[in-house]
């Protein structure tokens, strides 16, 4: 088993950060409906009540990718007789959010990722958020991804975008300097703890 844990700072409020994501998880939602170049279908989307995880929303979905696969891929899973199903499971209680995935090729007991998000209005400082045992804590990987130093993905990003250059005319926050996040108001962050199991014997370490 895998564990990395991502830090997210934000130069956003959490209400406003719990806003953005249903806008973007809405307009996901939409673009897939619409034609999107995966196929997903959606199975369950139900509010819950749990005594841990509190109130929220559950959803469960199906994602079918032999179209992302290259032509040798397909022919593969054709061959067998199979498809390449990824299915994702996910409680929203803002802010924490638990997302389960696991794969039609794998013995759901022998392979799944799991990301568990927890959000605070502070810089990303906070050690352990999730309680882990120190015992587990202290071999997970910790990664701060800073949104205004770190080199984004060209192929995902516009020029606009840039939060080094750009600012808010509304909110009069951006243009995003070294060090921001410690001198930012409002500031939070998100923790993503990422947990990877593929529990086969040869190739667990490199699959992980």
């Amino acid at each position: 088993m895998l564990e990395r844990e991502y830090r997210i700072p934000m130069p956003l409020s959490l209400e406003e950060y719990r806003r953005g994501l249903l806008y973007m998880i809405a307009k996901a939602s939409k673009e897939e409906n619409s034609g999107g170049d995966i196929p997903m279908l959606l199975l369950e989307n139900k509010d819950f009540d749990d005594p841990k995880l509190g109130k929220g929303v559950f959803t469960h979905r199906v994602m079918h990718l032999e179209a992302r696969l290259p032509e040798l891929g397909r022919k593969v899973l054709s061959r067998f007789g199979t498809e390449l199903v990824i299915e994702e499971k996910s409680w929203n209680a803002f802010p924490y959010i638990k997302t389960v995935y696991s794969c039609s090729l794998f013995d759901e007991h022998k392979f799944d990722i799991q990301v568990e998000s927890r959000h605070a209005a502070d810089a990303g400082r906070i050690e352990n958020i999730h309680k882990l045992p120190a015992s587990r804590w202290k071999n997970v990987e910790v990664d701060v991804i800073n949104i205004a130093t770190d080199p984004p993905d060209k192929r995902h990003t516009r020029p606009d975008d840039d939060p080094t250059k750009f600012r808010s005319a509304k909110t009069g926050r951006g243009c995003l300097k070294r060090g921001w996040q410690f001198q930012s108001a409002p500031v939070m962050t998100a923790y993503k703890l990422v947990t990877v199991k593929f529990d086969y014997v040869g190739l667990r370490t490199q699959v992980e």
